[in-house]
């Protein structure tokens, strides 16, 4: 049984360029990685995306196992969800990324982990710990050098937030595809407060 490990993951600007100590070019980065992810189970592969001005992106595919692939396809129709958005919704889901963000722990073949990790750290420079263990990795909220403002992000219309943390819930809540797999509780917060503005209207 592999003991737990950590690593710091480091973003400049919301792009992971750094593993721990190292600063490594996207290909090293994704190399290390694909290698800590192979040693704990974790059946993911990375690759890179190379782009006209210098930068990458790191995008992660995972290979999800049949009954959890089968359960997460059945929540999905359940919820009316147009088929084109299953891969989205995959991708960047609000409530996980919340959990994650909070420090949760979730079975990696339901969520492409870095995605997430890059959508909360839009034009966070700071840093990012994972821990892995074998099966699953934890994410911790992101460290970022200086405070995270709504103001610095590409949803100018989103309310002032009270902390980081509050900044990149707000980002995520407002990405649309995102929304499907909202708690009970929230939906009925987003059902009352349309009724309380229809109210208000009459």
């Amino acid at each position: 049984m592999l003991p737990p490990r950590m690593v710091v993951l480091y973003f400049e600007e919301g792009r992971p360029v750094g593993i721990d100590e190292q600063r490594l070019n996207f290909v090293k980065l994704v190399g290390e990685l694909n290698k800590i992810g192979l040693q704990y189970g974790l059946p993911w592969k990375a690759s890179v995306e190379s782009r006209p001005m210098g930068k990458g992106e790191i995008e992660w595919n995972l290979t999800p196992g049949v009954d959890v692939l089968r359960e997460a396809m059945c929540r999905l129709r359940a919820a009316s969800v147009p088929p084109r958005m299953h891969q989205e919704l995959f991708r960047f889901n609000a409530q996980l990324a919340e959990d994650i963000v909070r420090g949760g722990l979730h079975n990696t073949t339901t969520v492409a982990y870095i995605n997430v990790i890059r959508e909360l750290c839009v034009n966070v420079t700071g840093s990012v710990e994972l821990t892995f263990y074998p099966g699953f990795v934890r994410a911790s909220r992101p460290k970022p050098d200086r405070p995270v403002t709504v103001a610095e992000a590409p949803c100018g219309h989103l309310p002032p937030p009270k902390n980081a943390l509050d900044s990149v819930n707000a980002l995520i809540a407002h990405n649309v595809v995102g929304q499907a797999f909202r708690t009970e509780k929230q939906m009925r917060e987003h059902y009352n407060w349309q009724a309380d503005q229809c109210t208000k209207a009459f």
